[in-house]
């Protein structure tokens, strides 16, 4: 089975489709680093509404670390890592058996597994990330 063939089986499309998505986030972050839109595109997005506060909560959030880098980051680390885990264990799966798992399963599976990973990533990355950028940039 060619590589092409393997990404659009019916068992591993939905992880083709996850990693589709990360490199979809990627490339836009880059043309917006690049051409200095900025996550916002210029829309004033300001709601008046108020939200309890939910750090230090010690949950899932917090033991993810979110909140240490970008959400943007975080979402792409995700996506990357419970694509490539799915994709790795249905290829596994259709190399060594010829039939791959229900993906539902091993898409269940690929989101526990990747928890792990986005939590050492935004860890590692939040020690070394810039905290509190701001600009005091005078027209």
């Amino acid at each position: 089975m060619s590589f092409g063939q393997l990404l659009i089986h019916p068992q591993v499309w939905p992880f083709t489709l996850l990693l589709a998505l990360f490199f979809a986030v990627s490339l836009l972050e880059i043309v917006m680093v690049f051409t200095g839109l900025g996550a916002d595109l210029g829309l004033d997005l300001s709601a008046d509404i108020e939200v309890p506060d939910v750090t230090n909560t010690g949950g899932l959030l917090d033991w993810l670390g979110i909140g240490r880098v970008p959400f943007i980051i975080s979402l792409a680390a995700f996506l990357f890592c419970a694509g490539m885990l799915g994709l790795f264990v249905q290829t596994l799966q259709l190399e060594t058996l010829g039939v791959a798992l229900p993906w539902p399963f091993v898409m269940a599976g690929a989101v526990v597994a990747a928890l792990p990973a986005v939590r050492l990533l935004n860890h590692g990355l939040g020690r070394i990330w810039p905290k509190d950028v701001e600009t005091s940039v005078v027209s």
